[in-house]
């Protein structure tokens, strides 16, 4: 009795590590996750079963396995004929004749294409090359179908444009990969429920359940990583910079250059104080050694005389 539950314990501790070696196979094929299923799945009707079950129950669960595999191979060939998961990203830099007049109107192209503003940052420079500057940068996003049509009322919104890009990235085989993972570990958290409830001692059901619990969490975090992604394909992301160069404050360089160096002369005036206060211990010093060689002058001038 000891020596089997010696066997039981160490199966459920390679149990346990398999979860983790999946995770450093994040990205394998699909035909790697269907045969460390089967063999999961056989490894555990084999050893984990409590009520020893007979050979036409494990023909049945074989058979199971079969079917399972065929599963997992046909949604990969279904994904391979579906459209391609795409992210896609803008960035648009450009002077605009007016920053609140521009921002409104990215408010309004935004809510038309059922999209939403994700971040704003505004920006005043000042003494940029001969010009005071205001910009702001702002990011919305917008449903993929309507990515296009967004983009086509953007460009009469700038006075000129600096910089445009358009960016697409292919998460296809990172998406069918997350979604085999989290078929995979489903069927491994039901081969478990299976075993939880032929378990007859404490102990069984404690560890079992500690072995659910680590495939539990694997399960949430692919689904969240699924999830991320199904946000990024289902809508795209525009990032858009706009400055204006205030009319009218053109100042000479020889004004702006005086006034850099005198407010640099400035800082570098209280850096010198500060410095001079920071080593106030060594003027202790100074005056303790000054102190004791006037004293020995002193001295040895009265033995003189």
């Amino acid at each position: 009795m000891t020596k089997f539950k010696i066997i039981y314990i160490l199966i459920l501790f390679i149990l346990l590590l398999l979860p983790g070696c999946a995770k450093e196979n994040d990205y394998g094929n699909s035909d790697q996750i269907t045969t460390s299923t089967m063999a999961n799945y056989e490894g555990d009707s084999k050893m984990l079963n409590f009520n020893s079950p007979s050979k036409s129950s494990l023909t049945q669960k074989s058979q199971m396995n079969k079917t399972n595999t065929s599963d997992i191979n046909t949604i990969s060939n279904e994904q391979k004929d579906k459209n391609l998961y795409l992210v896609y990203n803008s960035y648009i830099k450009g002077s605009v004749k007016d920053i609140a007049g521009f921002q409104t109107s990215i408010y309004s192209i935004a809510e038309k294409n059922h999209g939403y503003i994700s971040n704003i940052e505004s920006m005043n420079k000042e003494n940029s090359d001969d010009y005071d500057m205001q910009s702001i940068i702002i990011t919305f996003r917008v449903p993929k179908d309507d990515f296009n049509v967004a983009m086509e009322s953007l460009d009469s919104l700038f006075l000129s444009i600096d910089q445009k890009n358009v960016t697409v990235e292919d998460v296809t085989e990172q998406y069918v990969d997350l979604e085999l993972r989290l078929k995979s570990k489903k069927e491994s958290e039901k081969r478990f429920l299976a075993i939880l409830a032929s378990a007859k001692t404490v102990t069984e059901i404690l560890e079992v359940e500690q072995a659910l619990s680590n495939i539990r969490e694997q399960i949430e975090s692919i689904e969240g990583s699924l999830k991320y992604l199904q946000d990024r394909v289902s809508y795209s992301t525009i990032t858009l910079e706009a400055y204006v160069k205030k009319a009218g404050i053109s100042r000479p360089r020889f004004i702006i250059r005086l006034k850099d160096a005198l407010s640099k002369g400035f800082d570098g005036l209280i850096s010198i104080l500060l410095f001079l206060i920071t080593i106030w211990p060594l003027y202790i010093i100074l005056i303790i050694v000054f102190i004791f060689i006037k004293f020995v002058f002193k001295k040895k001038k009265q033995n003189d005389k």
